[in-house]
């Protein structure tokens, strides 16, 4: 559970792969740099949010890691 509707999504993967962070509206496409490291800040709507995050390095192997984020308005 998040109160902040901005929600940094970072990690380290294989350098220069392709990051794909799809939600429930749109597909992000983001590429690591020459270390492996992405970041993208993506905007919370109220209650569950889903992220699905796809890692495809230039080798063919790929990776797929699933999140629920819980964002309210409210802190309780």
């Amino acid at each position: 559970m998040v109160f902040d509707p901005d929600l940094l999504i970072d990690g380290v993967t294989s350098p220069n792969s392709i990051v794909i962070i799809t939600d429930e509206d749109l597909d992000r496409v983001v590429t690591t740099n020459n270390q492996g490291y992405f970041s993208y800040t993506a905007h919370l709507s109220e209650g569950i949010n889903q992220f699905q995050i796809n890692v495809f390095d230039n080798y063919g192997n790929s990776k797929s890691e699933f999140r629920s984020i819980y964002y309210s308005k409210e802190k309780i």
